[in-house]
């Protein structure tokens, strides 16, 4: 099912840390499924892919690898929150999401579940449910960005945390990924793209009232995809803190 939603301005609660390096850069924003919304994640005026039924929003395809299945424009299944015991409060809207496993062609896990984007946008948002383990990583574009655990997401069943990623000068984002990294099911839904040039940038976050974090990175500094298997979020850099408790900047090393 398709959405389209009206601009509005954004409002972002809580604070921040910031994880720079200004060349070539993705920023990825995360939110806690505790202050999530449209409105407060900046993706009002977004087509959302809400996953509560086969058909994709145009220039979406989703794919799975480890095994290869798809690139699908129409899934093949959906999956709903009662269909597993582990899949209660899942969805991020609705009762409909996508996984880690096309239950269609495969009951197994697949290491890698992509998002592919034929339309050049320059910025997606993603909700991310039933992470448990401190192993998956994003791709974005093929390239390792961080561990999800990066994130400070909430550990567990249900929704676990929602990331928007922007391009800083404009690349577009080709494709999105999570590598589960063999760990348990993941959940995916209220897919979000639009473009930051054209929607309004939130304001800056007021202290203690959430959970907000902003990552940026340069491309330089990951790895090609194939390297993925070898990676453990152990051993990403580790920054360096400074500031006040409300804002934080964080340099990599």
């Amino acid at each position: 099912m398709k959405n389209l939603w009206t601009l509005s301005a954004n409002a972002v609660m809580g604070s921040l840390l910031a994880v720079t390096n200004p060349a070539n850069a993705f920023n990825v924003t995360s939110f806690s499924p505790t202050d999530f919304s449209d409105d407060s994640a900046g993706i009002l005026g977004f087509t959302i892919e809400d996953f509560e039924d086969t058909n994709l929003i145009p220039g979406l395809s989703v794919e799975w690898s480890g095994p290869q299945i798809g690139p699908f424009t129409t899934l093949p299944s959906v999956i709903n929150n009662a269909d597993f015991w582990f899949t209660p409060n899942n969805a991020w809207d609705g009762e409909n999401l996508v996984g880690n496993f096309e239950k269609v062609f495969s009951s197994v896990l697949a290491d890698t579940t992509t998002f592919n984007f034929a339309t050049n946008p320059t910025s997606v948002g993603i909700g991310i449910s039933n992470y448990q383990y401190a192993d998956a990583v994003l791709l974005i574009n093929g390239n390792i960005f961080s561990g999800l655990s990066a994130f400070n997401p909430i550990l567990g069943l249900g929704k676990n945390i929602y990331l928007r990623i922007d391009s800083e000068n404009g690349e577009a984002i080709d494709s999105i990924s999570i590598d589960g990294q063999g760990g348990d099911f993941l959940g995916f839904d209220r897919l979000a793209v639009g473009s930051t040039r054209n929607t309004q940038s939130a304001p800056a976050p007021l202290p203690i009232l959430g959970g907000v974090a902003a990552f940026r990175i340069s491309r330089r500094l990951r790895h090609r995809i194939n390297s993925v298997k070898q990676l453990r979020v152990t051993n990403l850099p580790r920054p360096r803190i400074s500031g006040s408790n409300s804002s934080q900047h964080i340099p990599y090393r």
